[in-house]
């Protein structure tokens, strides 16, 4: 049950750590175009969401643990949950290490497969020098990091204690307000535009804009006819903001 707990701190701490980055960067898109009465309601139902996946989460770990023990006990190999979890996150920091320089330096390289692999096994091969080297040292580290992170789990549990009624009361709150949609007559006068915007897409994984595979096939050929703006930037992280700022009407 000691090392169930232990999991858990780490997983609850690095989901709500998360959680808490990803509520500012949408709080930053959300303002333009709801209250932050509305943003909080959201807010509390999705910190109910994290609280229980961390738990679920938790639970399959350490299902996963307690199989890999009995196995290694079966085979006489005297190996700990701190080697594990050693071993882990040694794997998750070299992985998205080696994922950021990719992004962010390399991003225009076409790595082939056998190089994937390559990297793959030279991964695993330092994790396991490294793990096999800090193995005397592994309980002393888990127990120093689970020391400095008490305090964020105590903050991230007030904070989960305090959402619960503030989720429970809109999910049972009554007297909803109605929003009636607004139509605007069409006319012959009024101009055909048509706007295309890409939520989930940047310029430079465009082969519009340069990019080496064909990603806008399509948009390739609008282009021929059509305007093309090349200096444009998002004015907010959605569609609904980032047209009603830039081009001062809501869309429909």
């Amino acid at each position: 049950m000691k090392h169930y707990l232990n999991i858990f701190r780490l997983i609850f701490v690095l989901f709500f750590l998360y959680l808490l980055g990803d509520a500012g960067y949408r709080w930053d898109a959300f303002k333009h175009y709801g209250s932050f009465y509305e943003f909080l309601i959201s807010f509390s139902l999705i910190t109910i969401l994290w609280g229980v996946l961390s738990l679920a989460v938790t639970t399959v770990i350490w299902l996963i643990w307690k199989a890999i023990e009995c196995f290694l006990a079966r085979i006489g190999l005297n190996i700990k949950w701190e080697h594990l979890l050693i071993f882990a996150v040694n794997s998750v920091f070299i992985g998205v290490m080696l994922v950021i320089i990719k992004r962010f330096v390399w991003h225009s390289i076409v790595i082939e497969p056998y190089i994937r692999l390559l990297l793959v096994l030279g991964i695993f091969l330092v994790v396991t020098i490294s793990t096999w080297l800090a193995r005397n040292k592994a309980e002393r580290l888990i127990n120093a990091v689970l020391m400095r992170i008490t305090l964020l789990v105590w903050l991230f549990g007030v904070i989960f204690l305090l959402s619960t009624p503030v989720a429970f009361y809109y999910a049972f709150k009554k007297n909803t307000d109605n929003v009636t949609a607004q139509t605007y007559p069409a006319g012959d006068t009024l101009p055909n535009i048509i706007l295309v915007t890409f939520d989930a897409l940047t310029a430079r994984h465009m082969s519009l804009y340069g990019y080496h595979r064909e990603t806008t096939p399509f948009i390739d050929e609008w282009a021929k006819d059509a305007l093309l703006f090349t200096s444009a930037k998002s004015d907010g992280a959605y569609t609904t903001p980032r047209i009603f700022f830039r081009y001062k009407f809501k869309p429909a």
